[in-house]
Protein backbone atom coordinates (compact mmCIF):
# COMPACT_ATOMS: atom_id res chain seq x y z
CA UNK A 1 0.00 0.00 0.00
CA UNK A 2 2.76 2.01 0.67
CA UNK A 3 3.88 1.97 -2.54
CA UNK A 4 1.18 2.64 -4.15
CA UNK A 5 0.68 6.20 -2.52
CA UNK A 6 4.59 6.50 -3.35
CA UNK A 7 3.69 5.98 -7.06
CA UNK A 8 0.33 7.97 -6.76
CA UNK A 9 1.92 11.13 -5.59
CA UNK A 10 4.65 11.02 -8.04
CA UNK A 11 2.13 10.26 -10.81
CA UNK A 12 0.18 13.83 -9.59
CA UNK A 13 3.42 16.04 -8.99
CA UNK A 14 4.19 15.21 -12.61
CA UNK A 15 0.94 15.88 -13.78
CA UNK A 16 0.40 19.20 -12.18
CA UNK A 17 4.25 20.13 -12.92
CA UNK A 18 4.19 19.17 -16.50
CA UNK A 19 2.53 22.12 -17.88
CA UNK A 20 4.42 24.83 -16.16
CA UNK A 21 8.00 22.62 -17.46
CA UNK A 22 6.73 22.37 -21.06
CA UNK A 23 5.58 26.05 -21.47
CA UNK A 24 8.39 28.17 -23.58
CA UNK A 25 8.91 31.72 -22.24
CA UNK A 26 8.86 34.31 -24.82
CA UNK A 27 7.97 31.92 -28.35
CA UNK A 28 8.51 32.87 -31.85
CA UNK A 29 5.33 33.23 -32.42
CA UNK A 30 4.73 35.31 -29.58
CA UNK A 31 7.54 37.76 -30.50
CA UNK A 32 6.34 38.19 -34.23
CA UNK A 33 2.81 39.18 -32.79
CA UNK A 34 4.61 41.81 -30.73
CA UNK A 35 6.33 42.91 -33.35
CA UNK A 36 2.93 43.68 -35.71
CA UNK A 37 1.30 45.37 -32.51
CA UNK A 38 3.94 47.69 -31.83
CA UNK A 39 3.92 48.08 -35.93
CA UNK A 40 0.25 49.03 -35.72
CA UNK A 41 1.03 51.37 -32.36
CA UNK A 42 3.61 53.12 -33.86
CA UNK A 43 1.33 53.35 -37.54
CA UNK A 44 -1.65 55.01 -35.63
CA UNK A 45 0.35 57.21 -33.45
CA UNK A 46 1.94 58.78 -36.49
CA UNK A 47 -0.99 58.71 -38.62
CA UNK A 48 0.06 56.53 -41.24
CA UNK A 49 -2.78 54.50 -42.34
CA UNK A 50 -1.07 52.86 -45.05
CA UNK A 51 1.52 51.07 -42.54
CA UNK A 52 -1.76 49.25 -40.89
CA UNK A 53 -3.14 48.29 -44.20
CA UNK A 54 -0.90 45.22 -44.87
CA UNK A 55 -1.51 43.91 -41.38
CA UNK A 56 -5.38 43.39 -42.02
CA UNK A 57 -6.53 41.24 -43.36
CA UNK A 58 -9.12 41.97 -46.60
CA UNK A 59 -12.01 41.14 -44.49
CA UNK A 60 -11.20 43.25 -41.90
CA UNK A 61 -14.19 44.98 -39.79
CA UNK A 62 -13.43 47.38 -36.89
CA UNK A 63 -16.10 48.62 -34.28
CA UNK A 64 -15.05 51.29 -32.16
CA UNK A 65 -16.09 52.59 -28.91
CA UNK A 66 -19.02 54.18 -29.75
CA UNK A 67 -20.00 51.40 -32.26
CA UNK A 68 -19.68 52.67 -35.38
CA UNK A 69 -18.62 50.03 -38.09
CA UNK A 70 -16.09 50.14 -40.77
CA UNK A 71 -14.65 48.17 -43.18
CA UNK A 72 -11.18 47.89 -44.03
CA UNK A 73 -10.85 50.53 -47.10
CA UNK A 74 -13.00 52.82 -44.71
CA UNK A 75 -10.60 52.32 -41.78
CA UNK A 76 -7.61 52.36 -43.80
CA UNK A 77 -8.37 54.78 -46.61
CA UNK A 78 -5.15 54.23 -48.31
CA UNK A 79 -5.75 50.88 -48.60
CA UNK A 80 -7.79 51.82 -51.75
CA UNK A 81 -5.01 54.22 -53.49
CA UNK A 82 -2.12 51.71 -52.01
CA UNK A 83 0.22 54.68 -51.59
CA UNK A 84 0.25 58.10 -49.56
CA UNK A 85 -0.26 58.92 -45.41
CA UNK A 86 -3.39 59.26 -44.50
CA UNK A 87 -4.62 60.44 -41.08
CA UNK A 88 -8.46 60.23 -39.83
CA UNK A 89 -10.20 62.25 -37.51
CA UNK A 90 -11.91 60.77 -34.15
CA UNK A 91 -15.47 62.24 -33.70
Amino acid sequence: MKQFCEIALLVTVCLILAPFLSAEKDTATEKTIAALEQQWAEAQRDGKSAAVAPLLAASFVNTDTSGQIEAKISFCPTSRAGSGNTTRSVT
